[in-house]
């Protein structure tokens, strides 16, 4: 059994090998430099103020509720957020739209959408 295990641990490890020299291939054509260091690290990003923070909980917010959404239907529902209705909100509605409403149903969240003048381009799409 122990023989098993190192021949899928060196399997796996040859695998990885594999798969970092084809990348190094790869960012060698894009004039990436990766003869120094590591291909791969973990990087801890802080947002810089308080618009982008907003901008990144606004994203997790709309992604946990697709998740929501696509889980609880099987996905057979799409999920789209229009957060406000103007440009930043129609380019987050026409963003999510193309991947969304090939589905059997669509929900348009709207909560706390102020209104504007984008909700007619919105439902035109529709």
């Amino acid at each position: 059994k122990k023989k098993k295990k190192d021949k899928k641990k060196k399997r796996g490890g040859n695998e990885q090998a594999e798969f970092d020299k084809k990348l190094a291939q790869l960012l060698r054509r894009l004039n990436v430099d990766v003869d120094e260091g590591l291909l791969w690290r973990t990087v801890r990003v802080r947002p810089t103020d308080l618009g982008s923070l907003r901008d990144a909980r606004f994203r997790d917010f709309v992604t946990r509720c697709r998740s929501h959404v696509h889980q609880a239907t099987q996905g057979r529902v799409g999920y789209v957020c229009v957060p406000c209705s103007d440009e930043q909100g129609f380019g987050e509605f026409y963003r999510d739209f193309g991947g969304e409403s090939g589905k059997e149903g669509l929900i348009v969240d709207a909560r706390c959408n102020a209104g504007g003048f984008i909700s007619e381009l919105v439902l035109k799409q529709l």
